[in-house]
């Protein structure tokens, strides 16, 4: 049914009352205001202990009653889509279009991973990354360091890429207080390539962020 209200010729609402309501007004700069009603009520919630069991599924094992511990276990075919994303939970590594992730995140042939040392003397050539030279040909680094007892701060970035029997590398955009902290150099040792930090000081942390390109 059309209800159609007039005022002063000038204005014309017509209201249409059949569900769904609708209203029409002939005239620009009108405001309408409509209320609407509360919806039917949903479905009564459910006691927790109709669903007392956690169930094991697919890529999944465990369970057990949720009111106590549950240890539930997900496999890599949970996270796996198409063989896009694997996750090795074991190494604590993900893989993107890389079925066997050699590094934190491996995206194809390129990867990203970050580390730590600490160094407590300053012995020449201490190890503060390696990694396989069967797996990566080359490697970037950005490179952190902090002596403890001067309190003093250096970043740097370092190329470097190896043939199988030497390493190659650069070292640039070295950055500190004043005081040269920490000398680096590289070697490859049993197919694993290492980068080798001498310390000005006795007590330092260093910490790098590593990208990678495959082999």
């Amino acid at each position: 049914m059309n209800q159609v209200i007039t005022e002063n010729t000038q204005m014309v609402v017509e209201v249409n009352t059949s569900s769904p309501v609708q209203v029409v007004v002939e005239r620009p700069q009108v405001v309408v205001t409509a209320i609407a009603e509360q919806g039917p009520r949903g479905p009564a919630g459910q006691d927790a202990s109709a669903n007392s069991f956690i169930l094991a599924g697919d890529g999944i094992t465990g369970g057990g009653s949720i009111t106590s511990n549950v240890t539930v276990a997900v496999d890599s075919t949970v996270a796996r889509v198409g063989g896009v994303l694997w996750l090795d939970e074991a190494n604590a590594r993900v893989g993107i279009n890389q079925t066997d992730p050699k590094i934190d995140l491996q995206i194809g042939d390129m990867g990203l991973g970050s580390y730590s040392a600490s160094l407590v003397n300053s012995t020449p050539n201490q190890i503060v990354d390696q990694w396989s030279a069967l797996s990566f040909r080359s490697a970037k680094y950005q490179i952190q360091l902090h002596a403890h007892a001067p309190d003093e701060y250096e970043i740097s970035e370092v190329f470097l890429m190896h043939n199988g029997g030497e390493v190659y590398m650069t070292e640039y955009a070295v950055i500190n207080q004043g005081v040269r902290l920490a000398q680096y150099s590289a070697s490859i040792f049993n197919n694993t390539v290492r980068l080798l930090c001498t310390p000005t000081y006795g007590v330092s942390t260093v910490r790098v962020s590593r990208t990678v390109i495959a082999v």
